[in-house]
């Protein structure tokens, strides 16, 4: 998921074990997150978005994609010139995806879905508290169900 993503995941700490990798010990190419549409600032939210694409949506997802570009050039440019890795990582943006490997509890999980699924909720957390609601349902129905405050019912 994307470093941004990634550190909203992390601060679900009670019931989870993380270790993520990092840019200082491998040398795989850097990619990174590049949305088509990009959402609206809303005004009356101190955060959070509007639904609907920023007015030149084109434009700025463009610009945002050559920002990344840029980044990574830089990045390797740095790692060309035989700067340590863990200096040359500066130059990469949020949107760089990271990888980690995780285990929690039912409960853990049961937690961050009830906050991640909620529709103020960023649209990229929700997404990935999606795909972990779908996975977990399928698998323990019953005490899913029971974890979220849902009827039995719905479980079968």
């Amino acid at each position: 998921m994307p470093i941004f993503v990634a550190r909203e995941w992390f601060r679900h700490t009670i019931g989870f074990s993380r270790n993520e990798v990092s840019r200082r010990y491998v040398d795989y190419k850097a990619e990174t997150y590049n949305p088509l549409h990009l959402r609206a600032r809303d005004p009356k939210l101190k955060q959070g978005s509007k639904p609907e694409d920023v007015e030149d949506n084109e434009a700025a997802a463009a610009l945002l994609q050559q920002s990344h570009e840029d980044a990574i050039t830089n990045y390797e440019k740095l790692m060309e010139m035989n700067v340590a890795p863990e200096v040359a990582r500066m130059a990469l943006p949020q949107s760089m995806y990271t990888e980690f490997i995780e285990t929690a509890s039912l409960y853990g999980y049961a937690r961050l879905c009830k906050l991640r699924l909620d529709p103020h909720a960023q649209r990229e957390i929700q997404l990935y508290a999606e795909a972990v609601d779908t996975i977990l349902r399928e698998r323990f129905p019953v005490s899913w169900a029971a974890l979220l405050g849902e009827s039995s019912e719905k479980a079968m």
